[in-house]
């Protein structure tokens, strides 16, 4: 009764003081409003001058990319020129220029020696020249036409600038409500009812790896949007329903070591990776599957509200190590190979709208072999969800911005000996 008492005093009092509440309650939405709108209008801004920086950014590698193939060019084109010239000459000595009928076989010698010498290291100095300029040409236009297009947003990138506005807001915490009671009354769906996706094979890996353990095989295909990128939990050779919305443009077409979905505990991974590569790791840690129901009730609010912010980092003590195969520059405090943080990328997975931070670690040179055998050990302790695991070609120890010149230009320093020895034959 004393508690009937209590309650009905309460309800009274609300009811007395219903029209300030409402006042209170209306006041606080619109400073929320208020808030919130100017918050996304600055986010909006902010990403809209992003994708410039990086549009603006990606027309300046193009135009650093095209400035030296054309001084490249210009250098080399002397050679080809003088060599012409110098050929020409040379096959009028050869025509005209035949010693008499009456000289002696010494002059005679030593004219076929000279002509026969100035004709065949002119050709070789044309030779090298020309293939100087082939391999500028092809390699330009293979960046230029195909591998480092225009930095522009896609329609998925568009659609999540700018974040949320209000109505978003609203939207998201009334279907939050709504999943969190569907969740509550729902049965959790069987592991058989994921949709399984047969296993293909494929061998045009830019970079190629192998298990050290070769009773585990691994799989692996092509990066790319919307591919089926993990595996199944429990099916052999299938592969899990889950897909990756969005990928950094500079991984598309690596290759991706497909693991479980759900990664847990303490693990080791011993692969074996052909030629100088970095390996890109990406994941939500920690993992929101496994997580106690207060954490997963907490991280769908602040989604809903779209109070997270931006992707957060792993935790410290998390983050994976390598203890073989990594390069000299990349090791850390502990004496192991230290992932860091791929700052301004992310990758989008369609589960939960879930945002994964990206992580890489630059492999050592295989020096004495074309091969790097790299150990790494998983520190997740709760375990993760969607780990992507990825091996790029090249070993990217700048910004990924910066590394489609960086590229370029040691391509460019390994051709640059047909251009010398072309005027060293030439002179």
């Amino acid at each position: 009764m004393l508690l009937l008492g209590v309650l009905g005093t309460v309800f009274g009092l609300l009811l007395s003081r219903s029209r300030e509440v409402a006042d209170l309650a209306s006041s606080i939405f619109g400073s929320f409003v208020a808030v919130t709108g100017d918050a996304h209008q600055a986010k909006v801004a902010q990403d809209i001058f992003r994708q410039q920086v990086r549009y603006e950014r990606s027309i300046q590698i193009r135009e650093d990319m095209r400035d030296v193939n054309k001084l490249m060019m210009e250098s080399v084109q002397t050679h080809v020129i003088m060599g012409s010239i110098i050929l020409g000459v040379c096959w009028n000595m050869c025509i005209e220029g035949f010693p008499p009928e009456e000289s002696e076989r010494t002059v005679v010698g030593l004219w076929l020696i000279f002509t026969c010498w100035a004709v065949t290291f002119t050709l070789i100095a044309l030779w090298l020249a020309l293939r100087f300029q082939m391999k500028m040409s092809s390699s330009a236009r293979d960046r230029l036409l195909r591998r480092h297009r225009l930095m522009v947003p896609d329609d998925l990138v568009v659609g999540r600038m700018g974040g949320h506005n209000v109505v978003n807001h609203v939207a998201n915490f009334h279907s939050w409500m709504l999943s969190t009671i569907n969740r509550a009354t729902a049965t959790e769906p069987k592991e058989e009812e994921e949709i399984i996706r047969s296993k293909r094979r494929h061998h045009n890996l830019r970079v190629q790896v192998e298990p050290l353990d070769l009773t585990k095989p691994l799989d692996v295909e092509p990066l790319r949007k919307g591919m089926h990128a993990w595996l199944h939990s429990e099916e052999e050779n299938s592969w899990s329903h889950h897909t990756l919305l969005d990928i950094p443009f500079f991984l598309t077409g690596e290759t991706l070591i497909r693991s479980p979905w759900n990664f847990n505990g303490d693990r080791i991974m011993a692969l074996r990776v052909y030629g100088a590569s970095t390996l890109y790791v990406a994941a939500q840690c920690p993992p929101l599957g496994t997580a106690k129901k207060e954490q997963k009730s907490s991280h769908g609010l602040r989604k809903a509200l779209w109070l997270a912010g931006q992707v957060p980092d792993w935790p410290a003590d998390e983050l994976p190590q390598a203890f073989h195969g990594f390069h000299e520059d990349w090791g850390g405090e502990s004496g192991y190979g230290e992932f860091r943080r791929v700052e301004g990328f992310s990758m989008y997975v369609d589960r939960n709208d879930i945002e994964m931070p990206l992580y890489k670690l630059v492999l050592a040179d295989p020096k004495h072999s074309d091969f790097v055998d790299v150990v790494i050990r998983w520190n997740f302790k709760a375990g993760c969800e969607a780990l992507v695991v990825v091996a790029r070609k090249g070993q990217v120890h700048c910004k990924e911005e910066d590394w489609p010149l960086a590229e370029f230009n040691a391509e460019v320093k390994e051709v640059l000996n047909l251009r010398r020895y072309s005027g060293l034959f030439l002179r």
